[in-house]
């Protein structure tokens, strides 16, 4: 049996294939540009060292960026060779080892940072000058 409403559908399934049917997308190229960083601003983490550590031993790599305020990388000029240390916000020991390198186009990378108390949650932070640090801070556990 065939209803008002069943009419009512199969006009609205027809006109809404109508209507994707009729609807195109048009792209267009555009001569290529550059992003130019603002000035050096913050800190922010490409990686963090792994979440738990051997105490005494080289932690897993990890990679720290010079970024603008907006989040660019900067990768020349001011800023992109900037010297970066890992700092102890949280914990009983210390940290040794490579805690300070000069990043290369903006990416400073840590290989050889060690802490010396095992059993032990430790926060450590990156810091660089006046600029700010990342937005979270890499919390670690050092067992034996």
């Amino acid at each position: 049996k065939v209803t008002k409403n069943t009419y009512f559908l199969i006009i609205l399934c027809v006109l809404c294939v109508s209507a994707v049917n009729t609807i195109s997308a048009q792209t267009a190229d555009s001569a290529p540009f550059d992003i130019t960083p603002s000035t050096t601003n913050k800190l922010l983490w490409v990686s963090q060292p792994g979440s738990s550590q051997t105490a005494g031993t080289p932690w897993s790599s990890f990679t720290i960026e010079v970024t603008d305020q907006y989040g660019n990388r900067v990768t020349s000029g001011d800023g992109s060779n900037a010297s970066v240390t890992i700092s102890l916000l949280f914990g009983s020991g210390s940290l040794y080892g490579t805690v300070t390198v000069a990043a290369v186009s903006g990416l400073a990378t840590f290989s050889a940072v060690k802490y010396n108390t095992a059993e032990e949650l430790i926060e450590v932070e990156g810091i660089s000058g006046g600029l700010q640090f990342t937005s979270q801070l890499a919390s670690l556990y050092i067992g034996n």
